[in-house]
């Protein structure tokens, strides 16, 4: 975002609390002038979310018609995640990662990739609202890396180590070499009102409520499953 509209909405909450905030020290009472100011970084920032939005979605990828008796759909352009659990059907708010609505690439670009994933772990954890699903992205990670990086950094690794095919074979590879291999991007709570993680697709408590704990009652070895099946999860734009 730039500085105008970060200095903006400075002000703009300051405006709104009445509170001191840095360099200003605006009150509910302040003039006109500094309203009419508000109103106009308001809508700068509108405008920059809008194009941060719209440019995206615009470019639709491919849309899911899964026809599984139970798996998540989530739409990136509409923040939301969709569960399918046999004859019940709910959608939630979620938030994204803080980068642009586009493709998961790279490690670090902060975007949420697309695609259809399975849920390899499931679990209750002291942060992030106090649950995590980790999605099976590494096969998919890897290859984004060798379309955007040396693939020969990748043969080599394997033809010593074995296939990277697990979060901790990428960690192991990512110490040696830069750039990473992106990983680690799952599904967990901690808040849906904007867009904030690294990648990974955030929810509220009424979401660990309604996709969390049925999913968590259907594991077996630690993975949640249907019928000897991993509970797939589709992201799309």
């Amino acid at each position: 975002m730039g500085s105008i509209v970060k200095q903006g909405l400075t002000a703009l909450v300051a405006f709104s609390l009445g509170v001191a905030t840095g360099p200003y020290l605006i009150k509910p009472s302040t003039s006109s002038r500094i309203s009419s100011t508000a109103e106009r970084v308001s809508t700068e920032i509108t405008d920059f979310v809008l194009d941060k939005t719209t440019g995206a979605c615009a470019e639709k990828t491919k849309t899911y018609s899964p026809t599984e008796n139970i798996y998540i759909l989530i739409d990136k352009c509409d923040r939301t995640l969709t569960f399918h659990n046999q004859e019940k059907i709910k959608t939630y708010k979620i938030a994204l990662g803080q980068g642009d609505l586009g493709d998961k690439i790279t490690s670090g670009d902060g975007r949420t990739p697309e695609g259809k994933f399975y849920i390899e772990q499931i679990a209750r954890i002291d942060t992030w609202g106090g649950y995590w699903m980790r999605l099976a992205t590494v096969p998919r990670a890897v290859e984004d890396y060798k379309h955007e990086n040396n693939t020969n950094l990748i043969n080599e690794w394997e033809k010593e180590h074995g296939t990277i095919d697990t979060d901790k074979e990428v960690r192991s590879f990512n110490k040696d070499h830069s750039p990473d291999i992106w990983f680690g991007v799952g599904i967990h709570g901690g808040g849906n009102s904007l867009d904030w993680t690294n990648g990974c697709i955030a929810g509220d408590q009424e979401m660990k409520k309604g996709v969390f704990e049925p999913l968590l009652n259907l594991r077996d070895n630690g993975i949640p499953s249907y019928n000897g099946k991993p509970i797939p999860v589709y992201i799309q734009r």
